[in-house]
């Protein structure tokens, strides 16, 4: 025997549609942090890494890995890292010149001041703090 009690007020709830899987076959890198400050086998890499779905953008960083290896040895060992660090080590003196450029259109711009840019050139202060708020309609 079952007792049933009717609601005076019923409860719903909405449907659940099923979405379609998902594949998180790729790895979208969190961070990437390079030590090489000893220039020897203390030197390490460290990638924090996490699965991607490429076609919808997400990414399941509930699911983040660590990677740590050794610097130099990973250099010697792999032509792709070897390759990655030269692209980096290319890039510096382009990333250096855009920065000075960024500071200097602020300065000209009078978003940033000549004891700010010091800062700004090393890293401490960010040129989105600088951008003007965009209008209100």
């Amino acid at each position: 025997m079952s007792v049933i009690i009717q609601l005076t007020e019923p409860v719903s709830r909405d449907a659940v549609i099923a979405s379609p899987a998902k594949d998180f076959s790729q790895a979208y890198i969190l961070d990437l942090i390079v030590n090489a400050q000893t220039s020897s086998g203390d030197d390490f890499v460290t990638i924090n890494y996490c699965p991607f779905d490429q076609e919808s953008g997400e990414k399941l960083t509930k699911d983040a890995q660590r990677l740590t290896v050794p610097f130099w040895q990973t250099i010697e060992s792999v032509p792709e890292a070897a390759l990655a660090f030269k692209a980096v080590a290319d890039a510096l003196p382009i990333l250096i010149a855009k920065q000075k450029q960024e500071g200097e259109e602020l300065l000209a711009a009078g978003l940033l001041t000549e004891e700010q840019l010091p800062a700004f050139l090393r890293g401490d202060l960010r040129g989105e703090q600088f951008l003007p708020d965009p209008p209100t309609e």
